[in-house]
């Protein structure tokens, strides 16, 4: 659904004015062309986010439900760093730490089981190598999402 970089603006100026017309989005959203536009609210329309009504577009209840989620990402990516430079917007600067294939799994096994030992998680997600899964927990605590405790047992105790 936030694989386009448009959906989120879309969605945040339908919610803001209740009903916008594709000029008003068209002048709301830096950037866009027409035919981008065209086809994403088309796309949009298809998912069941917005609807077409004679006044202009304007989100239905799937589309309304999906704000907050929205809000969170951005409240999200302010708290870690987000600072709206270049470009950005918030929700690909989410998925830019946590989009990953393995990424976004580990944190979602490590969300239900924490605390998990290695073996466990590499267990826990069908597919994932050795070597991916070190290097995806290594980032994450880089970026201090995950916590490493080594237990300093003499065979290895290592939680995350």
């Amino acid at each position: 659904m936030f694989a386009n970089r448009w959906k989120p603006f879309i969605i945040y100026e339908c919610h803001k004015h209740g009903i916008c017309s594709f000029s008003d989005l068209k002048n709301a959203i830096e950037g866009i062309s027409d035919t981008a536009l065209n086809m994403q609210l088309k796309s949009m329309m298809e998912d069941n986010l917005v609807e077409k009504t004679l006044e202009g577009y304007k989100l239905t209840t799937k589309g309304i439900d999906l704000f907050p989620v929205l809000s969170s990402v951005y409240e999200f990516a302010i708290r870690n760093g987000y600072t709206g430079e270049k470009g950005n917007c918030a929700i690909s600067y989410t998925k830019e730490l946590i989009g990953s294939k393995w990424t976004s799994r580990i944190l979602w096994i490590l969300h239900n089981q924490s605390p998990t030992r290695f073996n466990e998680l590499q267990k826990s997600i069908e597919g994932i190598s050795h070597k991916v899964l070190k290097e995806k927990l290594n980032w994450l605590q880089q970026i201090g999402f995950v916590i490493r405790e080594d237990h300093g047992t003499k065979s290895p105790w290592v939680d995350y």
